[in-house]
């Protein structure tokens, strides 16, 4: 059984474990698997790099984020590296039947792009 999720109702923060975030509307919901598909009538190609995507599954992580490197504000993560997530984060509102996973759009070169932001914007 599949649940469309309302926009509202839906945004989920998705962030790099090294500390990138951005902000997703969550597609439709597996209420059998658990699982949150992000990927639902999108398109497979990155619109910063124009290649074609993976998706990815990845744990749902809940509570408040803490970043422990430099944010990029969201206009230069739209602009540069839209699908550079590695993490997707749920809220901080978690039950027992929350979610565990999320099947979401990755770019590699979308990766790339946002690691090298973190590595120049990072103070050593």
């Amino acid at each position: 059984m599949k649940i469309d999720l309302s926009l509202a109702a839906s945004v989920i923060l998705m962030a790099m474990i090294d500390g990138l975030g951005t902000v997703a509307a969550a597609g439709t919901l597996d209420g059998l698997s658990g699982t949150v598909d992000t990927t639902t009538k999108q398109s497979n190609v990155c619109p910063a790099h124009g290649l074609h995507m993976a998706k990815r599954q990845v744990e749902i992580q809940y509570g408040l984020p803490a970043f422990r490197n430099p944010q990029p504000d969201h206009q230069i993560r739209e602009r540069e590296f839209p699908f550079g997530v590695a993490l997707y984060l749920g809220g901080c509102v978690v039950s027992s039947d929350s979610p565990k996973y999320a099947l979401v759009y990755v770019c590699a070169q979308c990766e790339l792009a946002a690691k090298k932001w973190v590595e120049i914007h990072t103070k050593r």
